[in-house]
Order: C-alpha cells, then structure tokens, then sequence
C-alpha cells in the first residue's frame, strides 16, 4: 500500500539524512505524522470491523494501523538516539579543533 512505501521511503531517507544530523524537524515530524495515520487507520479499522463492513476492509486498515502504531514510536526513538549520536559526534570534532 501506499502506507508502507511512505514507510519504506522514510527509512530510507532518516538513514540518509540521520546519521549526519540534518534534516531532523522535517524527519521528526514525518514520523509522527505516519504515527498518527496509523492511528487513523486503526480506528477505521475498527469502526469497519464492528460496524459489519466485509472482514477484507477492515483487514486492510487495520493491519497497517498495528504495523504503524507499534513500529512508528520506536522509530521516532531511534531517530532520537541517532540525532543525539550527530551531535555527540559534532562536539567531538569540535573539541579536537
């Protein structure tokens, strides 16, 4: 689904752009936003499921919210710890100037 190549391409670019500390309010919210969309469709999904939409439908969104609601926040941890390891290494190379 469209979902998971948004999620493919943000994986892609936070280990492009990550790794050398830019980036990281553009990525940051990029996330969150999937964080949320996950939460939208989870509750799309559930709504379809128990509102007697056909099983196939409510599958369909409630798969990819669980995927997000759960991958998404350690996601946004990692991107943390990896924008926190930049600019450790930053100061680093500051402090050998």
């Amino acid at each position: 689904t469209a979902y998971g190549v948004l999620g493919g391409i943000f994986g892609t670019v936070v280990g492009m752009f990550a790794s050398r500390g830019k980036g990281r309010k553009i990525l940051t919210a990029w996330g969150v936003g999937m964080l949320l969309l996950a939460v939208v469709f989870l509750a799309a999904g559930v709504v379809a499921y128990f509102s007697g939409q056909p099983g196939a439908l409510a599958y369909a969104l409630i798969l990819p919210g669980v995927l997000g609601v759960f991958l998404f926040p350690n996601l946004l941890r990692v991107l943390k710890n990896v924008y926190a390891q930049a600019e450790a290494r930053k100061a680093e190379a500051q402090d050998l100037r």
